[in-house]
C-alpha cells in the first residue's frame, strides 16, 4: 500500500521595486510585512519566483528569478503586525522571463503584494523551472 504524498512546501510570487520602501536586497532577501496577503504563510523552504515591477521592465513578463527561503526574520514587531524578512538560499537567474499567468490563474500583482501558487499548479510549476534553467 502506497503512502499518499504530502506537500511539505509551498510556492509564492514575491514582488520586488528598487522604488519600495522596503529593504530588499536583490539575490539576499526579501522584507515584506505580516499584513500583506499571504505574508504569514511564507516559511523556511517555501519556493519563491521572484517579479520587478512592470513599470521597471516595461513588459508583462516580470518573473525572472528564483529560489527558497532560507530562513525566516522577524526584524520589527509591532502589536497587531510584524516587519519579516525571508533571507534567500542561492537565486538562479531564469533564461527567460515568465508572466503571472505562466503559474497562476490571475493575472497582475498588487504593489508589494506576494501571490501564492495554488497547489494544483505546484508541479507545472516547478517541471517549468527546471526546464528553462536546464536550457
Amino acid at each position: 500500500m502506497s503512502t499518499p504524498h504530502k506537500q511539505t512546501f509551498s510556492a509564492f510570487i514575491i514582488l520586488e521595486s528598487r522604488h519600495s520602501s522596503w529593504q530588499d536586497q536583490y539575490f539576499t532577501h526579501y522584507q515584506y510585512s505580516s499584513r500583506i496577503p499571504n505574508g504569514q504563510q511564507i516559511k523556511e523552504g517555501d519556493l519563491l519566483l521572484i517579479a520587478k515591477t512592470k513599470k521597471e521592465l516595461k513588459t508583462d513578463k516580470q518573473i525572472y528569478a528564483f529560489c527558497t527561503v532560507k530562513k525566516i526574520y522577524i526584524e520589527q514587531d509591532f502589536f497587531e503586525y510584524k516587519i519579516l524578512r525571508a533571507d534567500f538560499n542561492k537565486v538562479h537567474i531564469l533564461n527567460d522571463s515568465y508572466k503571472y499567468k505562466d503559474f497562476i490563474k490571475s493575472s497582475g500583482i498588487s504593489r508589494n503584494s506576494i501571490k501564492k501558487i495554488p497547489e494544483k499548479d505546484l508541479l507545472q510549476t516547478i517541471k517549468t523551472l527546471l526546464n528553462d534553467i536546464s536550457n
